[in-house]
C-alpha cells in the first residue's frame, strides 16, 4: 500500500472513532457531562503523547536514526512522568466512574489509542522511505484527536482556492 493511501485509510479510520467516541456524550447524566468533557479534552492530548511515544518506540526497534543511550533514557523518563500524570487526572474525573456508566467509553479509548500507535508508526515508516522529510510532519490532522475537517463548499477558504487555480 503506498504511503499516501496507508495516510487516508489512517485517517478515515480516526474519523470513524472520533465520530464513536463523541456520540457517547448522550449517553451521561448532566452531572457526568463536565467529566466527560474533561475527558475529552484529556483524552486530544493523550492522543498526541501516544503518537510521539509510538513514534520514539518505533525507532529504537528500527535503530534509526540511533538515539544516545542518555537520550533514550531521558525520554522513557519523561513518558513515564507523563503516563503518571494522565492516570492521575483520570482519577480526579473520576474515569471508572464514566466507565461504569458507559462501558463503550474504555473500548473506544481503546482503540483511539491504537490509532496513535498507528500514526507514529507510519510517521516514522514515511520518513524512512522519505529521509528528506526527517522530522517534518506528514499530515498536522496525524497529531490531533480531531475529526478531519474539510471546508464547507460555500466557503470562502473554498473559493479562494478556486481564484488562485484558474
Amino acid at each position: 500500500m503506498s504511503s499516501q493511501r496507508k495516510l487516508n485509510a489512517y485517517l478515515e479510520r480516526k474519523d470513524s472513532l472520533i465520530n464513536q467516541y463523541r456520540s457517547l456524550e448522550s449517553e451521561f447524566s448532566s452531572d457526568q457531562q463536565t467529566p466527560f468533557y474533561v475527558l475529552t479534552k484529556l483524552d486530544e492530548l493523550v492522543y498526541e503523547y501516544n503518537v510521539c511515544k509510538s513514534y520514539f518506540e518505533t525507532q529504537q526497534l528500527t535503530h534509526k536514526p540511533s538515539l544516545p543511550g542518555e537520550t533514550i533514557r531521558q525520554t522513557e523518563t519523561k513518558l513515564r512522568l507523563i503516563s503518571e500524570k494522565i492516570r492521575s487526572i483520570e482519577d480526579e474525573i473520576r474515569f471508572d466512574e464514566l466507565a461504569t456508566q458507559v462501558p463503550r467509553l474504555s473500548i473506544a479509548r481503546k482503540e483511539i489509542t491504537e490509532n496513535a500507535k498507528e500514526a507514529g508508526k507510519i510517521i516514522h515508516s514515511h520518513e524512512g522511505l522519505n529521509p528528506k522529510h526527517q522530522w517534518r510532519l506528514l499530515d498536522p490532522r496525524i497529531y490531533e484527536l480531531k475529526k478531519n475537517v474539510k471546508p464547507k463548499p460555500n466557503s470562502k477558504r473554498v473559493k479562494k482556492e478556486k481564484v488562485a487555480k484558474k
